[in-house]
Parts: structure tokens; sequence; C-alpha cells
């Protein structure tokens, strides 16, 4: 990734996490138990709690896409028109 100075800013240095999280490769490795997820969802979890908003209700499942021009017959008999 690179900023609007055509310099890189992520490469070989990685990126200063906002929320600092001590990681415990024991707790991983034994337990299966990755600190840095678990800190990512509680925080997120409260923040949805601080600020709830609504989902907006689904789209129509049908028709799911536009509808499709008619195309016209393919010329070929043998193999395909691609």
């Amino acid at each position: 990734m690179y900023g609007t100075d055509s310099k890189w800013v992520v490469e070989n240095i990685g990126v200063v996490p906002s929320i600092p999280v001590h990681v415990n490769p024991g707790l991983l490795a034994r337990d299966n138990r990755d600190t840095q997820i678990e800190t990512a969802v509680d925080v997120l979890l409260k923040e949805i709690k601080q600020q709830p908003t609504e989902v907006p209700p689904p789209p129509a499942w049908m028709p799911a896409f536009p509808a499709q021009p008619v195309y016209p017959p393919c010329p070929v008999t043998h193999g395909s028109c691609q």
C-alpha cells in the first residue's frame, strides 16, 4: 500500500495497531484462543451497544439480478458460440 506521496507506507513496517493487544502464543497453541480476535470482537460489540443501528430490510429475493436482454440465437450449428 502506498500513500498520496507515492511512497510505501506499510511495506516492511507493518501497521501500528490502534488498540495494542498482548499476544499469548501459549493460549493460541494450547487453547486455540486468539487474544487479538477476542479483543477485536469485544471492542466491536461494545461499539454496537453504544451506537446501535438498524439493518435495512433485504431486497426482494426475485429477481436477484436485473433482467437480461434477449440475445439473438447462436448462428453456429456445431461447437459453441464462444
